[in-house]
């Protein structure tokens, strides 16, 4: 924002132009037409006497960095209060996130999440108390991210789910794989937002896939199910290498039978581990967490934060995380001792849950790796 003229960019990876290009089902333009079209569309600045458009959308694809930038120029008079309106993605994908962030030259700069719930920012140009984003607002936007991936919290509630009904554990337990998971995504967490690891956005993400399914999975194990298990994600494995080795994904074929193995090999270590099995669970889950880092890393890496706030940014993020998951824990804990207080009570609802945590989880990591 400079005076009365905003200058306005939406940043996308090149995996979520090609996504969202498919989504649109575009037959008689290109995919990035068909794309900045949508977002010219549904995004809209306001002010008290109005804003018009004075040039725009451009855009400007690299593919050296990776990302497609859509610009537009606006000028907006009366500015006291600026209303922002987003409704780019949410008819295609209604828990897709975007982060805005507004530069106001010497006064600072406001960042904010734009979700499908809460699609409009209003912010007053003429507070005495407006100021940079710091600590705070970061904190904030790693709480309400925890609380909008849908898939972290799916992780989660499948980790307490095997920690409690499939190797018998106690709060104790719990409180010792989600501190592994805490501990594994709050490292690559660090190495993705500070630059030192940058691996496949698209892989990550059907990674967590894959880590839920996993997780449930161990439910079956513990009942003796340990064949079927091996089985069933050897052959879901199986057939996605297969498939990959002739169209492409996000996972090589090789990595993907990789996976199978490590599954293999894992879920056999728990058939036999009897009373240690609750260690191996929670040296996965750290590993699992790993993954996870990197997906949480992303949300901070599309901000493009200058250097002299990312130590705060970085650390409020990772700590309205940790603060999030703890909350969420705590409410799942309490809900289950709640509904079932007698543990043999409990099993035959937390497998129908693992069932379907396991069908939602292999449906993201199927879809995401190829999409």
């Amino acid at each position: 924002m400079q005076g009365e003229t905003l200058d306005v960019t939406f940043t996308l990876s090149l995996a979520t132009v090609e996504r969202v290009g498919r989504l649109l089902e575009s037959t008689d333009q290109s995919v990035v037409s068909s794309l900045v079209d949508h977002l010219h569309e549904k995004f809209a600045l306001q002010s008290a006497v109005g804003c018009e458009l004075v040039d725009g959308p451009r855009e400007n694809i690299s593919r050296a960095s990776g990302f497609m930038e859509v610009r537009w120029t606006w000028r907006c008079a009366g500015l006291e209060v600026l209303e922002i309106r987003n409704e780019a993605f949410f008819s295609l994908d209604p828990v897709h996130t975007h982060i805005a962030r507004v530069s106001l030259g010497e006064r600072g700069v406001l960042e904010r999440l734009i979700t499908a719930s809460n699609r409009g920012w209003s912010i007053s140009l003429v507070s005495d108390e407006m100021r940079s984003s710091g600590f705070t607002s970061y904190f904030r936007l790693g709480v309400e991210h925890i609380a909008t991936g849908y898939d972290h919290l799916a992780f989660l509630c499948a980790v307490l789910l095997a920690v409690v009904v499939a190797h018998g554990g106690g709060l104790r337990d719990v409180v010792f794989v989600v501190s592994g998971f805490t501990l594994g995504h709050s490292l690559t967490l660090a190495l993705g937002v500070l630059g030192w690891v940058r691996p496949s956005a698209p892989a990550i993400e059907g990674l967590i896939g894959f880590t839920i399914a996993l997780v449930c999975v161990e439910l079956l194990v513990s009942r003796g199910g340990e064949s079927r298990a091996r089985m069933g994600v050897g052959l879901t494995l199986l057939g996605c290498a297969i498939l990959a080795a002739f169209v492409g994904s996000a996972i090589s074929w090789w990595g993907l039978l990789a996976l199978a193995l490590f599954s293999g090999c894992y879920l056999s270590l728990l058939a036999r581990a009897g009373n240690h099995a609750r260690r191996y669970h929670g040296g996965v889950t750290v590993l699992f967490g790993l993954i996870h880092g990197f997906g949480f890393a992303g949300v901070l890496l599309q901000a493009e934060l200058p250097a002299d706030r990312l130590v705060a940014a970085l650390l409020g993020f990772n700590l309205g995380v940790e603060a999030g998951q703890v909350i969420i824990v705590g409410a799942m804990v309490v809900l289950a001792r709640v509904l079932a207080p007698n543990a043999r009570l409990a099993e035959q609802p937390a497998a129908i849950a693992c069932g379907l945590l396991c069908g939602l989880g292999t449906y993201w990591f199927v879809v995401r790796i190829f999409a």
